[in-house]
Order: C-alpha cells, then structure tokens, then sequence
C-alpha cells in the first residue's frame, strides 16, 4: 500500500541522516549537548504558556531545550521504569532516546458486532468483545542544538465498537490510520508510524522535514490546521525575525482509492499551508493564515504540477491548476493574548472557498481560554472552548 511504502522509506532516511549526523558532529563536540524535544499536548502548557520564553506558540509541535533533565542517582530499574527512557545515551555532542512501547485493553460493547462466521452462518456469531494489542517503539535525539531528530512504529491488533466497526467496514478506513488488513475471524491489522528531522542552522531558521501532522492554533482544536488526521509527507521551513515569525509547509495527502489508473499511482492532493505570526504587544499575537489544497492530477488522471504548487510566498499561489482546475483557497487568523501570566485567551476565524457563491456558508470561527498552575498548584491546568463551523 503506497502510505505504508511511504512511511517506510521516510523512516529509514531518517536514521540515516540522524545517525550519519551523530557520527559526523561527536567527533567536533565536546561539551555536554543539550536535551532538545518537542511538545506535546501534556508538555505544551507548561513549556509554551506557562512562561514567556516563547514569542510564538501558533504553530505545533515546537521545538524546546529541556533545561529541567538532570541525571538520577536511584537504581538502574527505579531509573528505568519511573524517570529515564529504556535506551538513553548521551555523550559529548548528542543524545539519544529510545523506548518499547505496549499498549493493551480489554472491553465489551453494547452492541455485537458480526464476525466473518455469522456471515456465513446466517449472521447467529456476534461477538460483543473488543480488545487493542499494540507494540511499537520510539527513538529520538539531538546532535548538539542543531538537529533533532523522531521516529516511531506501531504494530496493532484488535477490534472496535460497534459502531466504529461498522464505520470501518463501510469506508475501508480506520480513523486517522487508513488501510488495514482483516485479523481472523474479527477485527483488524494496522499499522502507523511518524517521524521527523528538525534542523536549525541559527535562531532565525528551522527546517522540518517529517511524516506525521502539524498544529496551528493556541486551542484544543484548530478550525486552520488540525492534527486531527492521518499521517502524511511535508516540507515545513519557519522564519523567526524576533516579533515576526514566517511560516510555509508544502505537504502532500494520500489515499488508496484506485478507483482508476492513476499517473502517480494513486490519487494525491497538494497543499501549502503558511502562517504570518506578529508579536504584536508583549500580551498580544495576531497570526495571518493561508493555505491552498490543489489536485496534482487534471480530469483525465494524468500528471498536472507546476511551479505554482511551490509558491514561498503567502498568498502569491495560484488559485488554478496548469490544466485549469480550480484550487481550494483557505483563509483565516489566529489571535492570542495574555491575560496575566500563565493565563491565555485565543480566537481563530476560518474562511474556505472565498469568491464562490456559497462562500457566506463556508467559515467558521473559534474562541477560548486556558490557564496552568491553577491555584499555585504546579501542572495543574484548565481550559474551556467554543467551535462552531457551517
């Protein structure tokens, strides 16, 4: 399947890289390199909005210095199970992180699902059981403070609520995972895997080339850019001018659908996605978003790409494809401000298809709140939201 090919190949260009990197730079470093990581939905209150070390948090994940890793003196196995990763090395000029990861449940569903044997049998097997087996690892690192480097791999085995299982069955996809393969007599074999390599020359310059998801947006959900999908191939490159920070991501979305001869072999979109964010005010940021989905095929499945598929610039794209097709122009703003430290209130409005008749129906707009350490009690955070989309 071509995302699994994919991601497999991404994968392995990525240890490459990482690994011909480690060994290129430890021989030139020799003071202790920093721990560089990236955020995550449980580190990012307390990194990004927790303090004011970050001018700009619109876009996810970012790239930190874990300044609060230090080395422990417990035994090897308190270390391992309760404070260090399984494989951790960290020499004169890198680091690396390495995990094996289980994820296990066992449950039941209200509503049986049939199982390949009531297909034959008249549908009298139903089975109510639903069960996940997951193995997988993780590896990360860094080669002094300049490149950062992830990758993970996850192998499952299991089976669904009704109502997903059905969901599943119908599309041929699982959510956020696409294809899979059918396990026994009920459930599913899948797959998913992500990985990245971050390289920054300078403080004004970040180059991110991974397969995976982005985020933009100070919010649980983002109505601009969402995480809220399947894993695919982008280029991201990010201009930091102190107040100003620019951003484009060209990326490409895969399906499996071959319903007909494809020329790239199966069907593909192509989008460009930027982000002007300006620090307005030390409580202010106003961010200027645009972004464009266009075919990378015309009506007769052949090849349609052209140099406007690789605009650097925010709203210099253009809005047809050499063949004539139309793209999907996107547009909106992010807005954030602090209300007193550790404390943020954000607002996103989304614009899609302007200049069509039905534009008036197509937007959508955001507004929230979040704080950390809620009364004075370190971690502890809350944040309520509104989204609404027509």
């Amino acid at each position: 399947m071509s995302y699994i090919k994919t991601a497999h190949k991404l994968r392995i260009l990525f240890f490459l890289i990482s690994f011909f990197l480690i060994s290129l730079s430890a021989e030139h470093l020799l003071a202790q390199a920093p721990v560089l990581q990236i955020t995550n939905s449980f580190t990012q209150q307390s990194v990004l909005y927790n303090s004011d070390s970050f001018a700009h948090t619109a876009w996810k994940p970012v790239l930190y210095t874990d300044s609060t890793y230090q080395k422990s003196s417990n035994s090897w196995l308190y270390r391992k199970f309760f404070q260090e990763h399984l494989l951790q090395v960290q020499q004169p000029g890198f680091n690396i992180f390495g995990d094996i990861l289980f994820d296990e449940y066992l449950g039941s569903t209200k509503r049986a699902v049939p199982t390949k044997s009531s297909t034959n049998q008249g549908g009298a097997d139903k089975s109510k059981f639903i069960y996940m087996n997951t193995r997988g690892y993780e590896l990360s690192g860094n080669v002094g403070d300049k490149f950062y480097f992830q990758t993970d791999f996850f192998e499952n085995q299991g089976s669904f609520p009704g109502y997903v299982d059905s969901s599943i069955r119908k599309s041929g996809v699982i959510p956020f995972q696409n294809r899979f393969k059918n396990l026994k007599e009920k459930g599913f074999d899948f797959s998913y895997s992500s990985a990245k390599l971050v390289y920054t020359p300078n403080k004004y310059l970040l180059f991110n080339l991974g397969y995976g998801t982005n985020f933009i947006g100070d919010g649980y959900r983002s109505l601009l850019l969402s995480d809220y999908n399947t894993n695919y191939p982008y280029f991201r490159t990010s201009v930091n001018l102190g107040k100003v920070q620019y951003s484009v991501m060209f990326s490409q979305y895969i399906t499996d659908n071959k319903s007909y001869a494809y020329a790239l072999g199966s069907p593909r979109k192509w989008g460009q996605t930027y982000l002007l964010d300006w620090h307005v005010t030390k409580s202010l940021n106003i961010g200027i978003f645009d972004a464009v989905i266009s075919s990378m095929e015309n009506a007769n499945h052949e090849k349609d790409f052209g140099l406007t598929h690789f605009s650097p610039v925010i709203f210099l794209h253009g809005s047809e494809s050499p063949s004539g097709l139309k793209n999907n122009d996107i547009y909106g703003l992010n807005l954030k401000y602090t209300i007193i430290p550790t404390s943020d209130a954000y607002a996103q409005f989304m614009l899609d298809k302007t200049g069509s008749a039905d534009c008036e129906k197509r937007y959508g707009y955001q507004g929230g709140i979040r704080a950390g350490n809620l009364f004075n009690i370190y971690g502890r955070s809350a944040q309520a939201e509104f989204n609404t989309v027509r």
